[in-house]
């Protein structure tokens, strides 16, 4: 039953966090500046060259996300995601070491970013939630 209420928990997380992501990433899609796109790519190439140095690649993968909202330039966005961040960090954690929850893999990262950076919102609200949409469809079956 234990299993059953921490899978829960992470799904209302997961979706939580696309809710959030999603449209930070169209927000960012629009306002990202260079120093914008510096951090997330320096966060991309790091999370890239972690390989199976998972707690490394997960603090790397934490940073793109704080670059991303923050490249959305809305503070009370970032206030709400600062908030949620222990919960966002789990979630990456969990989908990380946990077989049954596929994680985005870093051909993921750099499409999202690809999208950010032309300005392409409608693209980079999609890759968000197309990242994220097999590990919450792995949560439904269980």
């Amino acid at each position: 039953a234990l299993r059953r209420v921490e899978r829960s928990t992470l799904r209302d997380q997961l979706e939580m966090r696309v809710a959030l992501e999603a449209e930070a990433a169209r927000l960012a899609a629009r306002r990202r500046d260079g120093d914008d796109l510096d951090a997330m790519h320096a966060a991309l190439a790091a999370r890239g060259a972690a390989g199976q140095n998972l707690p490394l690649r997960i603090q790397h993968d934490r940073d793109f996300h704080q670059a991303m909202i923050a490249a959305a330039h809305n503070r009370a966005l970032a206030e709400l995601y600062r908030y949620f961040s222990e919960a966002v960090a789990r979630t990456i954690a969990r989908t990380e070491y946990d077989d049954s929850l596929p994680e985005p893999g870093q051909q993921g990262f750099m499409v999202l970013l690809a999208a950010m950076e032309r300005g392409d919102a409608d693209a980079a609200e999609r890759q968000v939630r197309a990242m994220l949409a097999p590990a919450l469809a792995a949560l439904e079956e269980s």
